[in-house]
């Protein structure tokens, strides 16, 4: 399939890919969790669940309360799952120079329906897979929680109660390269036949590249890419047939190994969204 776009709507296109990572520069500090005795990093926030609680939490919090890109809210919540339910045991402000708490019996004030005498129980609460992790992080997206833990507790959550668990180990299973990385891309311009896309000597081109699959040994697979080009008849092709995105698969395949993670079980690259690479001559001088 091919679109024709002008120069303006394709810098825009551009952008507007690029605008999500943009939004979430950084990726959000975790709240802390109590399972079984051991301490985890919840990857979520409970708080955040009922629109009309929350607002009564930022009527009692100080008007003052700071934030950061890590700290959207400005403060941690600090949970404990107790005969397999949730409860809410302090909230903690991020502040530099000072540590203020706001223990549950301060909170009943906010949550008086949900106050226990284990802490403000999260009968508010349903997610389907609430996730905590611990040890080394494998990566991150740097996309508020999309971070992945070599040890991961996934709860299933229904009105603060938990009624299914499952534990994970990741890992990497195979060494190698990733997209983000310099490597292959400078032995992708060196290997990738130029000589065969005259037009592409003339004006500069983005491949964007995303779905990237892996075999489980670190060969490519497959991926989806779309082939972007400058010019008053700037286009956007996004037939994996066309002769230049078919020789970019082929010369993906010729580079090895990528980096392959073991991730729930499934082997899987680092998920990146989309990636972009520069293909191609430079785009024409404008003489205005």
């Amino acid at each position: 399939m091919k679109h024709y776009l002008p120069t303006r709507a394709l810098c825009s296109l551009l952008f507007i890919l690029m605008l999500p990572l943009a939004m979430y520069a950084t990726a959000w500090s975790p709240e802390v969790i109590i399972v079984d005795g051991e301490e985890w990093d919840l990857l979520a926030k409970p708080l955040n669940a009922d629109s009309t609680l929350r607002a009564r939490l930022e009527e009692f919090l100080p008007e003052d309360i700071g934030w950061s890109a890590g700290y959207p809210d400005g403060f941690i919540g600090h949970w404990e799952i107790i005969d397999n339910k949730l409860y809410l045991k302090k909230i903690v402000l991020a502040e530099e120079e000072r540590t203020t708490v706001f223990n549950a019996d301060t909170l009943k004030a906010v949550y008086g329906d949900y106050y226990t005498e284990h802490g403000i129980y999260a009968g508010w609460f349903t997610q389907e897979k609430l996730r905590m992790g611990r040890g080394e992080v494998l990566f991150c997206f740097n996309l508020a929680y999309n971070m992945y833990y070599e040890e991961e507790l996934i709860l299933s959550m229904e009105s603060g109660k938990v009624t299914g668990r499952k534990h994970w180990h990741n890992r990497v299973h195979v060494e190698g390269m990733e997209l983000e990385e310099e490597a292959w891309q400078h032995r992708f311009k060196q290997e990738f036949p130029i000589e065969s896309f005259p037009e592409l000597k003339e004006r500069r081109a983005i491949l964007l590249v995303h779905k990237f699959k892996l075999h489980p040994d670190g060969h490519f697979d497959d991926c989806h890419i779309r082939l972007l080009r400058y010019g008053e008849d700037g286009e956007c092709i996004e037939d994996q047939s066309h002769p230049v995105i078919e020789a970019a698969k082929r010369t993906l395949r010729n580079i090895y190994p990528w980096k392959v993670y073991c991730i729930y079980g499934e082997f899987t690259p680092k998920p990146i969204v989309t990636f972009s690479m520069p293909l191609g001559g430079k785009p024409k001088q404008d003489n205005k």
